[in-house]
């Protein structure tokens, strides 16, 4: 399923739950439903790096001016990211890494060498 797909599957749950069971279905589904959605964020804690100026999971971007050369993604380092879920709930390595990974992207960014994250060449390195 692609992450801008949305999950009819999880409406259709709910309907059919309404229409059997009146509010107690429909709560029971939703409790259903957050059960799993806990089992999944323990078991894939991670996601493909999707959307506008993504790498698309490849952990590399395309140069914008020479389209045949890439660099790191600034934004996953990896192509995958931490689901928002087991950052917060997920095991404790994944927190301990999502809570990591949250302080060192805003140090880089207070102390404005954020852009340098991708492992680019910055302007101090270009001088002799």
């Amino acid at each position: 399923m692609e992450k801008g797909s949305f999950p009819w599957v999880i409406i259709a749950i709910g309907v059919v739950a309404y229409a059997a069971w009146g509010i107690l279905g429909l709560i029971l589904a939703a409790l259903g439903m957050a059960a799993l959605y806990g089992r999944s964020i323990r078991t894939h804690p991670r996601i493909r790096h999707t959307g506008w100026g993504s790498c698309k999971g490849t952990g590399e971007v395309r140069s914008r001016l020479f389209r045949w050369t890439f660099h790191k993604c600034p934004k996953c380092q990896s192509g995958r990211l931490i689901r928002y879920g087991a950052g917060h709930w997920g095991t404790q390595p994944i927190q301990a890494e999502y809570k990591r990974g949250r302080r060192a992207r805003k140090r880089a960014k207070d102390e404005k060498r954020w852009r340098l994250s991708c492992g680019g060449l910055g302007a101090a390195h270009m001088t002799g």
